[in-house]
């Protein structure tokens, strides 16, 4: 404070909660629901993923089609995956 200044209230930048208008309160909640209901979603896909995919890991090698195994059966599903992203990356630069 400067020399002879009668100003002993610090002004905050925050305002008080009671000073919260309605709209931000509304948003924040909006907000947080649609946030927490999107992850109680994904949980959901992945509890479906993992209990649909359990037979697949589990099964015998005569239920995979031709007879491979689970790595040879997806190595060529991810590496299609693989080279489209990397075709996608290319074009986008």
């Amino acid at each position: 404070m400067y020399e002879g200044s009668d100003v002993t209230a610090q002004i905050s930048t925050e305002p008080a909660k009671s000073q919260r208008r309605l709209g931000d309160r509304v948003f924040k909640a909006l907000t947080t629901g649609a946030g927490s209901l999107i992850m109680l979603v994904l949980a959901g896909v992945l509890v479906f993923l993992v209990v649909q995919g359990i037979p697949a890991v589990t099964g015998p090698r005569s239920s995979i089609l031709r007879g491979d195994s689970i790595p040879g059966y997806i190595w060529p599903l991810a590496f299609g995956t693989l080279l489209a992203a990397v075709l996608a990356m290319l074009i986008a630069m």
